[in-house]
């Protein structure tokens, strides 16, 4: 008898605690409550990943300087007759050969050769940082088909580049004034475009 009303005791008191906690709990106000700070459930929350696809970003510049070159083609691609009275306004860079560049030039040009016709040190890829961002490119080379690839890698790069069509031969064609002198003679002053030496084709003149 005595065991049973100790329990019944027991039972009456953790049901009486139970009961007490509960209203202390009831009796808080919504402000009371704490809840988690804001920045803390964020963080907490999956956040998404950035992720930078350097081909696409790569395709898109393409496309875009393409399309820019094609809606202005007749700008980029610069006949000898658009420019001949004009070589002051340009940079002109020749990616010929060396010896073709001393024997014969535009009046004004850089020799800066295309990779096959330099070395490390002086063709065009070693060449970009001597270029002016301020003012036009004129590139040419035999034929103006590497011409047109150089420009394309130049617009890309930021620089206002342009490509003599028919490149060097269309100059000659055009029987416009040249610099440079035959090989084994002294530099001479502007001259009558001699043809351009044998062989001067090359990767450049395709």
């Amino acid at each position: 008898m005595q065991r049973r009303r100790t329990r019944w005791a027991l039972a009456t008191f953790v049901a009486v605690l139970a009961f007490a906690l509960v209203l202390a709990g009831c009796g808080k106000t919504q402000s009371e409550i704490v809840k988690p700070p804001e920045d803390v459930a964020k963080a907490n929350q999956p956040q998404p990943v950035q992720t930078c696809n350097e081909q696409d970003i790569l395709l898109q510049k393409v496309k875009g300087d393409w399309n820019a070159m094609r809606s202005s083609f007749g700008a980029v691609y610069l006949s000898p007759d658009k420019v001949k009275d004009k070589l002051g306004d340009f940079f002109i860079v020749d990616l010929r050969k060396p010896a073709d560049y001393a024997t014969s030039h535009i009046p004004g040009a850089h020799n800066i050769p295309f990779m096959p016709f330099g070395t490390p040190d002086t063709d065009i890829l070693a060449k970009l940082d001597t270029l002016p961002k301020d003012k036009p490119i004129l590139v040419y080379c035999y034929k103006g088909q590497t011409g047109a690839y150089v420009t394309a890698g130049l617009r890309l790069l930021g620089y206002d580049a342009h490509n003599l069509s028919g490149g060097f031969g269309a100059w000659v064609d055009a029987k416009l004034t040249t610099e440079g002198a035959p090989q084994g003679e002294a530099p001479a002053p502007a001259q009558t475009a001699p043809a351009p030496s044998g062989g001067g084709g090359g990767g450049c003149g395709g």
